[in-house]
C-alpha cells in the first residue's frame, strides 16, 4: 500500500467533574484521531492519548513535517513499518532540542506521541488491506478474551463509603477488578479505603494500587511492609519521578507486593532499562507513548526474554490486541465510569462491552474497532 494522506484531529471533552489522584487532579477528557489514507481509498483510523498540554503541538507535527515525511512512503511488510518508525523517531525536527537531558523531555515527548499515533494508524491500514487483524500480523493471538479491570478509585467526600459503593458498581459493570489512587492522605486512611474495595469486592475481585509518583523510596518500604499482606494485586508508579529507576529496583528487592511501571515511558529504550535494572515485575507501557504498536512489541519481545509481564495504561482500542499475542500479561485497563472517559463508548461503534469479568479481542481487519464519526465531527475542535 501506499500513504496517500495524514490527519491528525484533536479532541477535548470538559468533564463533569473533575478527579482527584494521588498526585494529579484531572478536569479534561483529551484525544486525538489519526486517520491515514491509502491509495486503493483504504483508511487506517485511530485514536489514542488523553494529552492536554502539548496536544496542538502533536497534532501539528503529525498534519506538517510527518504528512510531508510519510506521504508517498510504500508499505508492504510488517519491516517496512519497523523502518519507517525508526526514520519518524530519528527524524531531525526543530522542536528547540539543546540536549539539556531531562528538559529536553518534552519535546522528545512530542514528537514519540506524534510518532506512536502514526504508526497505530499504518498497523491498521494495513491490517485492512490485507484483510487481516493486527494481531494477525504480529504473530498470532493468544487468547480471545482478557481480563479487564477499571481505572478508577478517584478520592471521593465520603471515604471509605466512596470507595464501597464505588466498587460495588463497577462489579455491576462486569469488570474484575479495580486500579485505585493512593497517596493524596494518610497512609491510615489509604488502607481504609483499601479494605473497603476489598470488602465490596468479594475474593474474586482484584484490587491494585497507583502512587502515580507520589513516594520517596523510603515511604514506598514502609507502604510495603505494612500493606505486603492486604492481598493487592500490584502497586503501581510509587517512587518519585527522579528514583524511578534505580530506586524502584531497590524497592522491588524487598516488596511482596508486585512492582509494575512504564506507563510514562516515551521511548522503547526506558521501558527496557526498567527490566534490565530488575525495576519491575510487570511493565504497563502505553503504545501511545512508547511508539506506537512498533514499539509496545520492542519492549514486549525484550520483556519476554526477562521473565517481565506486559500490561498496557488505559487506551483498551490498540492494548486489547497487543496484549492478545503476548504470552506472560497483564488485565486490560478501562474508564468504566463514563464521567471519567466519556470517548470510550461514544467515537466507537463497536467498543467491546465487559462480560463476566473480560473483554473480547476484536477479530475485524485492522484493529477491527470502528470509528464513530458522526461524533467526532461533533465534538472535534
Amino acid at each position: 500500500m501506499m500513504i496517500k494522506d495524514v490527519q491528525a484531529i484533536p479532541l477535548v471533552l470538559l468533564l463533569d467533574k473533575p478527579f482527584e489522584a494521588g498526585t494529579y487532579r484531572v478536569s479534561n477528557r483529551n484525544t486525538i484521531i489519526v486517520r491515514i489514507t491509502t491509495d486503493e481509498a483504504i483508511q487506517g483510523e485511530v485514536y489514542g492519548g488523553d494529552e492536554d498540554i502539548c496536544q496542538d503541538e502533536i497534532v501539528a507535527l503529525i498534519n506538517g513535517e510527518f504528512k510531508k515525511l510519510i506521504v508517498g512512503k510504500t508499505v508492504e511488510s510488517p519491516e517496512d513499518i519497523q523502518n519507517l518508525y525508526r526514520d519518524l523517531m530519528n527524524y531531525p525536527i526543530d522542536l528547540g532540542y539543546r540536549a539539556l537531558v531531562d528538559l529536553d523531555m518534552g519535546r522528545h515527548g512530542i514528537q514519540q506521541q506524534a510518532l506512536s499515533l502514526v504508526d497505530m494508524a499504518v498497523w491498521d491500514a494495513f491490517g485492512k488491506v490485507q484483510g487481516k487483524p493486527v494481531h494477525e500480523l504480529l504473530g498470532g493471538a493468544r487468547r480471545d478474551s482478557i481480563p479487564v479491570i477499571a481505572i478508577g478509585g478517584y478520592y471521593h467526600d465520603n471515604e471509605p463509603q466512596g470507595t464501597f459503593d464505588e466498587v460495588i458498581w463497577l462489579k455491576d459493570q462486569g469488570v474484575s477488578g479495580i486500579k485505585m489512587k493512593v497517596g493524596r492522605v494518610a497512609f491510615e486512611k489509604d488502607v481504609e479505603r483499601i479494605q473497603a474495595a476489598f470488602e465490596a469486592g468479594g475474593k474474586d475481585f482484584s484490587v491494585a494500587v497507583d502512587v502515580n509518583q507520589g513516594w520517596t523510596v523510603e515511604q514506598v518500604k514502609i507502604f510495603c511492609r505494612d500493606a505486603g499482606d492486604l492481598g493487592l494485586a500490584w502497586l503501581e508508579e510509587p517512587v518519585k519521578w527522579y528514583d524511578c529507576l534505580t530506586g524502584l529496583a531497590e524497592v522491588r528487592k524487598e516488596s511482596k507486593i508486585p512492582i509494575v511501571s512504564g506507563q510514562g515511558d516515551i521511548s522503547e529504550y526506558r521501558s527496557c532499562d526498567l527490566v534490565r535494572y530488575g525495576a519491575v515485575d510487570q511493565l504497563n507501557t502505553d503504545a501511545t507513548l512508547v511508539g506506537g504498536i512498533t514499539g509496545w512489541m520492542n519492549v514486549a519481545k525484550f520483556a519476554a526474554s526477562r521473565n517481565v509481564s506486559m500490561g498496557h495504561h488505559e487506551e483498551p482500542q490498540v492494548s486489547l490486541t497487543l496484549l492478545s499475542v503476548v504470552e506472560n500479561i497483564g488485565p486490560v485497563e478501562i474508564f468504566a465510569d463514563e464521567k471519567r472517559d466519556p470517548l470510550w463508548k461514544k467515537i466507537l461503534k463497536n467498543a467491546p462491552v465487559p462480560e463476566d469479568g473480560k473483554l473480547r479481542v476484536p477479530q475485524g481487519p485492522g484493529l477491527g474497532l470502528e470509528l464513530n464519526w458522526d461524533v467526532i465531527d461533533k465534538l472535534r475542535i
